[in-house]
């Protein structure tokens, strides 16, 4: 297979998720320091501050391998350096902490931010590979919840400074009188005694409702960002999404997995479990192929967890989510969408055998429908625009679509003259039959 170049992926919800933890991490770290070496508790709370900071120091490092390995190592030997040097260091172990917690929150949200200005370039390249359906990614709302977070651990670092300062006084001492200053220390003095509940615990659970958050607008797409700009190359690895498969896996849970993080947002992929391989179809090959031989092609035998292919009902439903957004914007496309999904159930139910490859719901699937999209999608766009060679495009995309639907007219008028004549054969060879046997008498 030809060499994948992973620095296609533009978009990577990984490394925002691996420079979030980074930052998190070296807040953390700043308290469990300061546990283990000012003893604030006993001995034993120590070393589980010491334990815990080694099994998080382990994780990270295996995550941040394995979102840097297919591309650069050198965000994993910054990280792993500024872990060395604040652990081996007493004096400025917070400093470094509380300044690499910073940093790494600045560039989680430059991360953020620069990925939402590449999102509509990047949907409206791949957006015959998503399930718009279940495709969920704002950015914007994950931008502010972080940065409301992050302005929040700042404080606690602050009030911890302000209160704990004469341990760093080589670093931290402010002889100032102010203020902000005070409430700081007045924060300070008063959690100064139940460190592991206010300046851990709390910030850890507001972080779960972060993390749903996060879960719920950006990580359950991230596959997509991923899968997409490496479409081309036909088949893509699945060590490269996940390392859960890595040894003898059972195929059921590698295909549950595979439905619920990819086969749930992209589309025209399956999963080959043999060979461990994500693999994009080809709409012509394939269809080359059931000409030459109809049976059921590798998705249709290796799979249960996809909608069936030759069934218009995934095409149904977005035409419905169409008409829902063209109601909204009060345009006047709802008649031929209407229709266009009157003709699709109709052209459905005649198509009995979901399991048998049928020329028109491929081509419905593969190339109607989303280019339906499309067109629907640009015709919103524009509607705000008063210009006349826009209102010229808008007519343009009004035929199109009108055209398209005389199309899904003509394939299921000539549907039904094939059933009728069918039909007619068969009660003509049957009428024929019964009056060989003598069961009929002619009319006179």
């Amino acid at each position: 297979m030809t060499q994948i170049d992973y620095s296609k992926i533009e978009i990577n919800i990984q490394k925002i998720t691996m420079s979030f933890l980074s930052s998190l991490y070296f807040y953390m770290m700043n308290y469990l320091t300061a546990l283990f070496n000012y003893g604030y508790f006993s001995h034993n709370y120590a070393m589980l501050s010491l334990i815990v900071m080694l099994l998080g120091t382990f994780f990270l490092i295996k995550y941040t391998y394995s979102v840097c390995v297919k591309t650069s190592l050198v965000p994993l030997y910054i990280f792993i350096s500024l872990v060395l040097i604040s652990f081996f260091t007493r004096a400025t172990s917070a400093l470094i902490c509380i300044t690499a917690s910073f940093v790494y929150s600045l560039y989680t949200l430059k991360l953020i931010y620069d990925y939402g200005l590449k999102q509509s370039d990047f949907i409206n390249k791949y957006r015959k590979y998503i399930k718009f359906e279940n495709f969920i990614a704002i950015f914007s709302i994950i931008f502010i919840i972080f940065l409301f977070y992050f302005l929040f651990l700042f404080f606690l670092n602050l009030t911890f400074i302000a209160n704990n300062y004469i341990f760093f006084d080589s670093f931290f001492y402010l002889p100032v009188e102010s203020s902000f200053f005070n409430v700081l220390q007045y924060v300070g003095n008063t959690f100064h005694d139940s460190i592991l509940l206010f300046y851990i615990l709390f910030p850890s659970s507001i972080l779960l409702i972060i993390y749903t958050f996060y879960a719920h607008f950006l990580t359950r797409s991230q596959y997509v960002f991923i899968l997409c700009p490496l479409s081309e190359y036909g088949q893509i690895p699945l060590s490269i999404i996940t390392s859960k498969f890595n040894g003898n896996s059972n195929k059921a849970l590698m295909l549950a997995w595979f439905k619920e993080n990819i086969g749930n947002y992209v589309k025209s992929v399956y999963l080959d479990t043999e060979n461990k391989m994500i693999i994009f179809e080809n709409a012509e090959i394939k269809e080359e192929n059931h000409k030459e031989n109809n049976t059921p092609s590798l998705q249709e035998e290796a799979t249960d967890y996809e909608y069936v292919i030759y069934s218009l009902d995934e095409s149904i439903k977005k035409i419905e989510t169409l008409m829902a957004k063209v109601v909204h914007n009060g345009t006047h496309l709802t008649g031929v969408l209407y229709n266009m999904k009157s003709y699709l159930e109709k052209i459905n139910i005649l198509h009995k055998d979901k399991r048998k490859y049928n020329k028109n719901i491929d081509r419905i699937n593969n190339r109607y429908i989303p280019y339906v999209e499309y067109l629907v999608d640009t015709y919103l766009q524009n509607i705000l625009l008063r210009d006349e060679k826009i209102n010229q495009i808008q007519e343009k995309i009004v035929e199109s679509l009108n055209n398209i639907l005389a199309v899904f007219k003509s394939m299921y008028e000539s549907n039904m003259e094939y059933i009728a004549f069918n039909i007619e054969n068969e009660i003509d060879a049957m009428e024929l039959l019964i009056r060989q046997k003598g069961l009929i008498k002619e009319s006179l």
